[in-house]
């Protein structure tokens, strides 16, 4: 007999928001029964399908291509070696990582010093630019974005071309950010950081200052709590540099 589960049941068995389930559902990626009293609930079928679409996210595919490979019948033997290629990729790369971070930590112990240079190239070769999405960013997210802005993110279309860009954006930015944040926030130098935060941020929220301002306050929101703080993309120190050399840059420009 097959068993049938709520939403929340479901997304604590496969580790997914209900918002997501509903996101999926829209996209026609899956399709849940309804009981006589109208509430969805999910079988077998449907935790296949949610299987699937993990696996196919966590290569970097779009749900506009996940939901044409599905509509084609992808087996999951297909899906899993897939996924199995791109973890082993990861797993490289961490190994990698490890023995940069080890000589790094060899040079210190040498008493010798890290330079600049040798900063960034350590964050540029140990980003792991994707992190993850918890439930409580999630929560944060509902708290300071509206329902438009929400659904904006949600149904917003990026090709991975475009991700990768800002992947790549983001992790020079947060090396840099990196290396300026322990000196002042208004020289030349950190005003030019500024500029390139702001850009990529614009890049984000597509020019949108309301969205702009509610990602400010997901941050604030964010670093304010230990419990979500170790959860963030980047430091609160990198924060609080970037929103120092923001005011100083606005400062220069004559902007209140």
């Amino acid at each position: 007999m097959s068993v049938y589960r709520t939403a929340k049941q479901t997304g604590d068995l496969m580790g997914v928001s209900v918002k997501a389930l509903r996101l999926y559902e829209a996209r026609g990626l899956i399709a849940p029964v309804r009981t006589d009293a109208g509430w969805r609930v999910y079988g077998p079928e449907d935790l296949e399908q949610l299987q699937k679409i993990k696996a196919l996210k966590s290569i970097g595919l779009s749900l506009e291509k996940i939901g044409s490979l599905l509509k084609r019948g992808l087996p999951v033997r297909d899906v899993l070696a897939a996924q199995r290629e791109v973890l082993t990729e990861q797993r490289d790369f961490l190994g990698r990582a490890i023995l940069i971070v080890a000589k790094a930590e060899a040079k210190l112990a040498d008493g010798q010093s890290l330079s600049p240079d040798d900063l960034i190239k350590l964050a540029k070769e140990t980003d792991m630019s994707d992190y993850e999405w918890t439930e409580a960013h999630q929560k944060l997210a509902e708290r300071h974005y509206t329902k438009e802005q929400l659904d904006w993110f949600a149904e917003r279309k990026i090709s991975s071309e475009f991700q990768a860009d800002i992947d790549a954006t983001w992790t020079d930015i947060l090396a840099e950010a990196e290396r300026l944040r322990s000196g002042p926030a208004d020289t030349p130098e950190a005003i030019a950081f500024a500029r390139r935060w702001t850009a990529a941020a614009s890049m984000f929220s597509d020019g949108d200052p309301s969205v702009d301002a509610a990602t400010a306050n997901w941050y604030e929101d964010g670093f304010s709590n230990p419990e979500t703080a170790r959860l963030m993309p980047f430091s609160k120190e990198v924060w609080e540099f970037a929103n120092a050399a923001i005011a100083a840059m606005n400062e220069q420009d004559g902007i209140v």
